[in-house]
């Protein structure tokens, strides 16, 4: 999943007085401009997660996105792609296109009841892999599994209450989950890139070029 937008009709009618110098460098200056709204696209992007992820979003998902390696332009290739960094793009990319997720190995956990003498996941809806850890390691109080005489619907956290040593499921297990587009991924990175006032790329290609112009001696 990245992020490219098409700006050379937009340069050509924005540059089309240049000459000499400023002619010769715009290819430059484009470049510049395009690596530093690709990063200012994904601060933009890190922090709309916030508003759009149920519970709102942890730091790691809010610096999720940057450029990668090789997804900065250079003066003979003015493409700067934003794209989610490949840890948090393992569940970034269905929230921006949805589509059905299998769990690397175990299944994935889908819900805690409410009935549970401890929350189990975060406002989120995560596990913290210290809060599964002390489940794990707590076999007096919980067990993780499929209860005997029940079938793998069950499958799932399972906490043992009162004296007489009653179960119910705080969480199920799940072997894959459909996700629907729920992160306006392209259209956050084109409100910066084209937003009021030309956007962010235009105004940071000016003063790209305005530098690069005095640094010739112009004024």
């Amino acid at each position: 999943m990245s992020m490219d937008f098409s700006i050379e009709s937009d340069i050509k009618k924005f540059t089309k007085d240049f000459t000499g110098l400023r002619k010769k460098e715009i290819p430059f200056a484009t470049a510049m401009a395009l690596n530093k709204t690709g990063k200012g696209i994904s601060t933009e992007l890190g922090k709309r997660t916030n508003k759009y992820f149920e519970g709102g979003s942890v730091r790691f998902t809010q610096t999720g996105f940057g450029i990668p390696y090789k997804g900065y332009a250079k003066k003979d290739h003015l493409v700067t792609v934003v794209a989610p960094k490949p840890k948090q793009a393992k569940y970034l990319n269905y929230q921006i296109a949805g589509g059905r997720r299998a769990p690397s190995g175990v299944p994935e956990i889908q819900a805690v009841h409410e009935n549970t003498t401890a929350p189990i996941l975060t406002k989120q809806g995560n596990i913290t892999r210290g809060r599964y850890k002390s489940i794990k390691g707590n076999k007096d109080k919980y067990f993780l599994g499929v209860p005997k005489g029940r079938d793998d619907r069950s499958l799932g956290i399972w906490e043992r209450y009162n004296s007489n040593q009653n179960i119910r499921m705080v969480a199920k297990y799940i072997k894959s989950g459909q996700y629907r587009p729920l992160f306006p991924f392209y259209k956050i990175g084109e409100q910066v890139f084209f937003g009021r006032g030309r956007g962010a790329f235009f105004k940071t290609f000016q003063k790209e070029m305005i530098k690069i112009l005095a640094k010739a001696g112009y004024r």
